[in-house]
């Protein structure tokens, strides 16, 4: 019998229980929907964005809309490759590995960041992203996922349900 390939991503079903039961899907909604009173929206090119900081945990959610019209989508793709050699654009590098070494973007929505680059940057440096630790949820490794190492200055958290949770 022939063996099947390794699963290399969990479907949200298996984690979805962890994340309804800390309500970000219900705080990003908020966000979204603007009914927060405490949210700072910026313009950008075809490109707003909302951000809303919490106090109590210390949670920031920033949620991003086209302004553009969305019948001009686009459903063309843009090579990583091409990225690097016609624009030299190195930001997405991170998600190229051996087994993946290039990936595809959809090409309107690259152009959306690429034409907001410098106020995305902007927003990297402001006071409510400057945390003196950052936390990153991820799934507990399975078998054939891909796996990405820790920085040795992170500690990591096991936190039911699979999932782990890393201070960086």
């Amino acid at each position: 019998m022939a063996q099947l390939p390794p699963k290399l991503f969990s479907s949200g079903i298996e984690h979805a229980s962890f994340v309804t039961s800390y309500q970000i899907l219900k705080k990003a909604w908020n966000v979204i929907s603007s009914n927060y009173q405490d949210i700072v929206t910026n313009d950008g090119v075809g490109l707003c964005w909302k951000v809303y900081k919490e106090q109590n945990p210390d949670l920031t959610i920033i949620a991003f809309e086209a302004t553009k019209d969305s019948s001009n989508l686009q459903s063309d793709l843009i090579s990583s490759s091409d990225l690097n050699k016609k624009k030299n654009f190195h930001q997405f590098d991170f998600l190229c590995s051996k087994k993946n070494p290039s990936f595809s973007l959809n090409s309107t929505a690259f152009s959306l960041f690429y034409d907001n680059i410098q106020k995305l940057d902007e927003l990297k440096s402001k006071d409510y992203l400057n945390h003196s630790h950052k936390i990153r949820w991820t799934p507990e490794p399975q078998i054939g996922s891909p796996v990405r190492p820790v920085r040795q200055n992170s500690s990591t958290i096991r936190m039911n349900q699979g999932t782990q949770r890393t201070i960086v």
